[in-house]
């Protein structure tokens, strides 16, 4: 950030604080920021409100005009802008729906933005707020569902109705719409976290006792959109006894159903639960924590039709009789949501049956009952009729689920090695068995193995799964010929028969299982031919197998000592195939248009064929050298495959094979260097880097580095990543990164040559110029950023290292160098924040506050970036820190200065927090 934007920023903040001092120009300012240009500071403003608190407290009807007015996009039209194609100005194309979206409201939360904040304090503004934004973006789903776009036809949207006792009401939305207060739909996030927050505080003020029928009224009465019904049938599903006679005209609505029930299967997804793990926005975090709670809310795993069971079966016969009938009238009145359904005849009785269906669940004499100990469990028992006509309907997919049944049954048990629990391995058998047919795997056309291929899947699948789930069981039981010879013939099917990229494919599970008959000592000749075929077919340069080659590797671990001569001609071809002289990879010109690679296909032919000859000859022979020089190119993936799985631990016991593996190390490591250094001449060079190839092979490295010595470690992989620091800092990245997962974080902690070695590698980047030099500048690079971060044990804004973990201090003169080299910066400093609260809380009150003081006084930049809000968790650790350390700081002068100096730096800063330690610090202290 730059001085003057640095005293820009301030300037807001100033302006913006003064609200509760200087109301009207505070207005006038938000007037003019409004139909400004200032983009930045209008999201931060509403996206980051509690930064700004008394600008909500003190003028809550003209934020909310300022949110209402950046938020919701104006219409352009385009007879003002003829050169402007009506396809662009139409604004839901881009699925924002007319709403001027925030990245920051990422992941939407009931707690991003002004919502919940304005529904707590000034709940009629923020519920106009709410409803402002919900209705514009349903009015744009309208119009948007409503226009021919490309392909899409013209459809006319139709309400949903609502007979309120004050009568009816009309809401526009489909289940898309319905479901944005559960984040599960695309939809505008500042809406989606509005509507979070409205449904979290109408949760609040139902627990509070407030009167239901007032607060649902109050609700409704401003709103058009669907996501509100959702919201208001949501109070009901987890309040039933207190809402459900106020929400009985929503549960009466046959649209309601459709929509409800469509929106338990999206909850299942839980749809932002895989964000969390790459999300290095520390601030971030406590969204999905959030999330994460609401997620468990008891509304989440109900649906309309339980709800139900409340109304038919209650004591209250005006809510029961009312409830059925409006039930009875659901095939009259059929949930259509667009005009052009209702002249369909397969629409009209697609949802005519299903309507039946529903009515099952408003009709009393369906009801069952059944004492289960001190309780009663009540179910709904189908009519005969209802239940045939859905069994015929059914019959199609009972076969394909009993297939899907036994196909995760067996990825289940491959994948952890053991049965799974849904069935035995004589039942998997049988099952399997009950599946073949005398024509698989007979040569057919590719269509017809498309066709067959779940069932394929599953087979196959079956009698792979048995031998590695218990290899001594399938052969006491006899199972070993029948799934050998499946496996064999999964293994010979033709290459285009099934997707070999997948490690579902059944090539995939006959390599990895076939690999298991070497390992056993049973395998014959033409299971070790068949296992090479696999091997030359799949590390061919235009194959995409590559995840057979891994699952072959897997199988063969320990097998090395068994049958060495297959396992090395295994490997030696997988390297064989991975450095192709360069006039063959890149093939011969034909024609103007064409290019042959006939010339390759021999090439690999001739390759292939010497090691089938090695194995016929029983020979193990030489690895092949990585050459640097670039006229032979390096297919680092087919490499990779080959190395995947290899046992080293077993391996490095052997003198001979451990030299072998250091040979190969050293090619590997001087040809990793060789493709990632620039390429003179050419500034972009760095976008052919092998950056799937780098983590891996210096975590490879890593690995093999446990059974050398010291020595050999720093002649074989230290030296030359040092040599080349300061043109690929990123290699040593990787090689940190190996080490934090195979040397460092266990729960022994690391090993006395491991900590030698560690220390070596970050004592020589941290005295290194180039550190001193970037840690200077405004910006730090990616890769010396990522050096950093993972030499105090962080990555992508989290600890590499569980913060139980007791062996910390171990480090602590690398931290303490670490502070002095590069704390000042403010990227640095912030994952200095994320080590101290985890592994490093161990290091409280001192050093982390001695630290904190000298990143402080050294720096040179906004040391409390807002971005990254190092500011506001400085304050957090400050106040953790003073829970459970205040008499020893306040005893001890020294310790008290560094605190105070930190609380009155973030003070200045205008860090909320800081106020309030800084309250806490001035008190007398009650236990000194």
């Amino acid at each position: 950030m730059s001085r003057f934007h640095e005293y820009e920023t301030s300037l807001h903040r100033i302006i913006l604080y003064s609200a509760d001092v200087l109301p009207e120009q505070v207005i006038t300012y938000l007037n003019e920021l409004a139909k400004s240009n200032n983009d930045e500071t209008k999201e931060k403003l509403i996206s980051k409100i509690q930064d700004f608190k008394p600008v909500v407290d003190s003028i809550p009807k003209e934020f909310v005009d300022f949110v209402i007015s950046v938020l919701i996009r104006k219409q352009v039209k385009s007879k003002n802008n003829p050169h402007i194609p009506r396809r662009i100005t139409s604004s839901p194309e881009n699925r924002n729906f007319g709403i001027n979206d925030i990245l920051n409201f990422i992941p939407p939360a009931p707690i991003q933005g002004p919502f919940f904040s304005l529904l707590l304090n000034h709940e009629d503004e923020g519920l106009r707020l709410v409803h402002a934004l919900t209705n514009a973006a349903s009015e744009k789903w309208h119009e948007y569902k409503q226009r021919q776009e490309n392909d899409r036809l013209t459809l006319t949207p139709l309400p949903v109705t609502i007979n309120f006792p004050s009568g009816y009401r009309e809401f526009w939305g489909d289940t898309q719409v319905y479901c944005w207060f559960r984040g599960t739909t695309v939809g505008p996030y500042t809406v989606i976290s509005a509507l979070m927050a409205l449904e979290e505080w109408m949760e609040r003020q139902i627990e509070a006792g407030r009167d239901v029928e007032a607060l649902f009224e109050k609700v409704l009465s401003g709103s058009n959109s669907v996501a509100v019904l959702g919201i208001c049938l949501s109070m009901a599903l987890a309040y039933p006894e207190k809402c459900s006679k106020v929400a009985l005209p929503i549960a009466s609505c046959p649209d309601i159903w459709e929509m409800d029930i469509s929106r338990l299967a999206y909850d299942s997804t839980n749809s932002w639960d895989g964000f969390k793990e790459w999300e290095w926005n520390e601030s971030k975090k406590l969204y999905y924590e959030v999330l994460e709670r609401r997620n468990k809310r008891p509304q989440r795993s109900r649906e309309i039709r339980g709800l139900a069971m409340y109304y038919v079966l209650s004591s209250d016969e005006f809510l029961r009789v009312t409830f059925e009938q409006a039930v009875e009238q659901f095939t009259e009145n059929l949930p259509f949501r667009y005009q052009q359904e209702k002249t369909d005849p397969n629409t009209v009785t697609a949802l005519r049956e299903k309507m039946e269906n529903y009515q099952v669940f408003g009709r009393r004499e369906n009801y069952r009952q059944q004492q289960v100990g001190e309780n009663w469990h009540i179910w709904v028992e189908r009519p005969e009729e209802i239940r045939k006509r859905n069994e015929e309907l059914l019959k199609a997919n009972i076969e394909l689920e009993f297939r899907l049944g036994v196909y995760l049954w067996a990825e289940e048990t491959i994948k952890n090695g053991k049965a799974n629990e849904r069935m035995t391995l004589e039942e998997a058998v049988t099952a399997a068995k009950k599946l073949q047919t005398s024509e698989d795997f007979a040569e057919m056309e590719q269509e017809d193995i498309h066709a067959h291929a779940t069932r394929f899947q599953v087979i196959v699948g079956v009698a792979a799964a048995i031998l590695i789930a218990d290899f001594d069981w399938s052969r006491t039981q006899n199972h070993l010929e029948w799934s050998g010879a499946i496996l064999l013939a999964a293994a010979r099917m033709p290459k285009a028969s099934m997707y070999d990229m997948s490690p579902s494919s059944v090539k995939v599970y006959a390599g990895r299982s076939l690999a298991l008959l070497i390992a056993h000592g049973i395998a014959d000749t033409e299971v070790r031919q068949q296992i090479l075929q696999l091997i030359s077919e799949s590390v061919r340069h235009f194959s995409d197998a590559g995840e057979v080659v891994k699952a072959v590797f897997i199988g063969l671990g320990n097998a090395w000592n068994i049958d060495p001569v297959l396992c090395w001609n295994l490997l030696s071809l997988c390297l064989s195939l991975s450095v192709i002289p360069g006039e063959l990879y890149y093939g011969n010109r034909v024609g103007q248009f064409e290019t042959s690679f006939e010339e390759l296909e021999t090439w690999e032919d001739n390759v292939i064929q010497n090691h089938f000859d090695y194995l016929a000859k029983d020979e193990i022979p030489d690895l092949p050298r990585i050459p640097t020089t670039k006229n032979i190119v390096f297919v680092h993936g087919k490499t990779q495959y080959g190395l995947y799985a290899l046992p080293l631990t077993e391996l490095c016991r052997d003198p001979d094979i451990k030299d072998k593996l250091i040979q190969l190390c050293d090619d590997l490591i001087a040809r990793t260097i060789v493709d990632n250094l620039p390429v003179k001449d050419k500034s972009y060079s760095q976008t052919h880097k092998p950056y799937t190839w780098n983590p891996f092979i210096f975590n490879w490295a890593a690995y093999l580095a446990k059974f050398l010595s010291v020595e050999e470690i720093r002649q074989h992989i230290l030296t030359p990543l040092r040599d080349n620091w300061s043109q690929v800092p990123e290699l040593t990245a990787y090689l940190l990164d190996g080490y934090i997962s195979h040397q460092i974080a266990y729960i022994d902690g690391p090993s006395t040559q491991a900590l030698e070695t560690w220390k070596e590698i970050c004592n020589w980047v941290l005295d290194s110029p180039e550190i001193a030099r970037t840690t200077s500048d405004d910006y730090l690079d990616r890769d010396t950023g990522e050096v950093l971060q993972l030499i105090i044990f962080t990555q992508y804004g989290k600890s590499r290292i569980k913060e139980n973990w007791q062996h910390a201090h171990l480090f602590i003169d690398i931290f303490d160098k670490w502070v002095s080299v590069a704390g000042h910066h403010p990227y640095a400093y912030s994952h200095l924040l994320t080590m101290l609260d985890g592994i490093g809380q161990q290091f409280a009150p001192e050093p982390t506050l001695e630290w904190l003081n000298r990143c402080a006084n050294n720096a040179i930049h906004d040391l409390w970036n807002e971005e990254r809000g190092n500011g506001r968790r400085t304050a957090e650790l400050l106040n953790r820190i003073w829970i459970s350390f205040e008499r020893q700081i306040r005893n001890n002068k020294a310790i008290l200065k560094h605190y105070s100096n930190l609380v009155y730096r973030l003070v200045e800063a205008g860090i909320p927090l800081a106020s309030v330690l800084r309250e806490q610090l001035e008190k007398r202290g009650t236990s000194a």
